[in-house]
């Protein structure tokens, strides 16, 4: 009944190569509690045959989309790519379920099969949410100045944050931080949104002398975080 103790044993079973530990682990998958944490074990687990446990993960629909996600993890880290988790994030990618898009267009975008930029037209704020979320893995400026550019425009909150989120790579290049405005990031900051921090340490990036007053009262901050984040603008 203890949490960190069940979370250490599934830790254990998931650095397991017997095929106890996968058994284990495939059943422990279609808990409700212990699911996601049970599916992130085969993500990484050395056992033969995890492969072919996520699979089965898949293809039955209670379990689909956490099957999905772990696939993309180990697809990602371990073991490669396979046709039929291609298959499957592919089918999953132009679902009418806006749960199963989510799924889908982040895998692809995560492995490369997908323009992030593209898949950010999807109507479901959730599904831009996971698509902008999977984008942040891609490292290239062009994708990074198009996160910057869509979250101008963004209309849903949520979303516009993690789209700024983009600002961590882009934080020391003015080129690049004018695509969000001082205007819009002092306000993000005044109304203690949660990514004030962020927006705090790229005005302090940016600014210039005649800035120097709001910095200054930006590092009188009494939260220790949003000071850390001045600072490291700075």
């Amino acid at each position: 009944a203890d949490p960190e103790i069940r979370s250490l044993a599934l830790f254990a079973l998931g650095r397991c190569e017997h095929a106890l530990a996968l058994q284990a682990l495939a059943v422990l998958a279609k808990d409700p509690l212990r699911g996601g944490d049970a599916a992130a074990a085969l993500a990484r687990s050395p056992a033969p045959g995890a492969a072919l446990a996520i699979e089965a993960l898949v293809r039955a629909a209670p379990t689909r989309r956490l099957g999905a996600r772990a696939y993309v993890v180990r697809a990602k880290t371990l073991s490669g790519e396979e046709p039929w988790g291609t298959a499957i994030l592919e089918a999953m990618a132009v679902s009418h379920d806006a749960s199963e898009r989510s799924v889908g267009l982040a895998g692809l975008v995560l492995l490369g099969r997908r323009a992030a930029l593209d898949a950010l037209r999807d109507p479901d704020p959730g599904v831009r949410r996971a698509v902008a979320t999977a984008a942040m893995s891609d490292s290239r400026e062009s994708t990074q100045l198009g996160l910057l550019r869509l979250s101008e425009g963004e209309p849903d909150v949520l979303t516009r944050q993690v789209e700024r989120a983009a600002l961590i790579q882009a934080s020391t290049t003015p080129r690049r931080d004018g695509l969000v405005t001082d205007t819009a990031l002092t306000a993000s900051v005044e109304s203690g949104e949660p990514d004030a921090p962020l927006a705090a340490m790229t005005l302090a990036a940016r600014a210039d002398a005649g800035q120097r007053e709001s910095i200054d009262t930006l590092l009188a901050s009494p939260d220790p975080i949003l000071r850390a984040h001045v600072a490291r603008g700075l």
